[in-house]
């Protein structure tokens, strides 16, 4: 017995870990997917930005820290800020909390004759304006790349096991949609759906992989079906 007191694992075990790391990956990602969707339709309806409508929905990585909260003083104090330094140089503009006192004066005079739906826009206004801020950036290409190629290796694992259980053929092609991308092909294709491409199509697997990505991105002139 291995060191440790734990017997070496069967062929079947490895398969079953295996398939089981494989089904919370797919359960991930379907969250996510479906995480998304449900964001974008809050926003279209509520008529707000993604990136706000995520940020009220986050609960991540900054769970438990304290934030200062949104007020519409603080908004109505940064709006006006932007527009005393908006022609003023570096080194020369206001700051929160060092206005000059007739600025003061005149800034809390114009926020007390505010009414309160006015107040309430402030609110929202900088809730948007901190989400866009805390957005996420969007993915780069290679945070891409690593999306794509683990998530089709975890499909790969469970595809093998379906054919172990069912005797199926497959085939499963993943290719990029657009030029802004530049993953590699991915291609898993069962043998005998490899012989049929052949006897029916005469064209290897690859190939075939590389028209879709030319369709993908071109539309039939650039595909080179046939």
């Amino acid at each position: 017995m291995p060191r440790g007191g734990s017997a070496k694992l069967t062929d079947a075990q490895r398969l079953r870990r295996k398939e089981k790391s494989l089904g919370l990956s797919v359960d991930l990602a379907v969250a996510r997917d479906e995480y998304l969707e449900a964001a974008k339709s809050i926003a279209e309806k509520h008529h707000r930005s993604l990136p706000w409508v995520s940020n009220m929905l986050y609960v991540g990585a900054k769970k438990g820290a304290k934030r200062r909260s949104i007020n519409a003083w603080s908004t109505f104090q940064g709006r006006r800020l932007r527009q005393l330094n908006r022609n003023l140089p570096t080194g020369q503009r206001y700051k929160i909390g060092r206005l000059p006192e007739h600025e003061m004066a005149s800034l809390r005079k114009e926020y007390h004759a505010l009414t309160s739906v006015d107040k309430e826009e402030l609110k929202e206004e900088g809730m948007q304006e901190r989400a866009e801020r805390e957005a996420p950036v969007k993915k780069s290409n290679r945070s891409i790349q690593k999306d794509f190629d683990a998530t089709l290796s975890a499909i790969n694992l469970q595809l093998r096991a379906l054919m172990n259980r069912t005797g199926c053929e497959v085939v499963l092609f993943g290719v990029r949609g657009g030029v802004e991308n530049d993953h590699a092909p991915h291609v898993f294709v069962s043998d005998k759906a490899k012989a049929w491409m052949k006897y029916t199509h005469n064209v290897e697997p690859d190939v075939m992989a590389l028209q879709l990505e030319g369709f993908a991105i071109s539309g039939p002139a650039k595909a080179g079906a046939r």
